[in-house]
């Protein structure tokens, strides 16, 4: 959940900071701007993967054990 906080924040910095614009030689030019925004993204996605990769892992690890036993128990009543 922080690393979705970050990622807001700094887009909406970047966002801001691109917005405003005018004299204030605080733009980006787009190249440099979507090479920002695609790293940014990128290392976010990664992030999240990972993340979820592991709560995955961690439900499978706790709920498959009683699933094969509840299928277990199930077969040995129906014989």
């Amino acid at each position: 959940m922080q690393s979705i906080k970050s990622f807001m924040v700094i887009s909406i910095s970047i966002f801001m900071l691109s917005s405003c614009g005018g004299n204030s030689g605080l733009t980006l030019d787009p190249a440099m701007e979507k090479a920002t925004i695609d790293s940014l993204i990128t290392a976010r996605t990664e992030l999240l993967r990972d993340s979820v990769a592991r709560v995955c892992e961690a439900r499978l690890q706790s709920e498959v054990p009683a699933k094969v036993d509840s299928i277990l128990q199930a077969e040995k009543a129906n014989n």
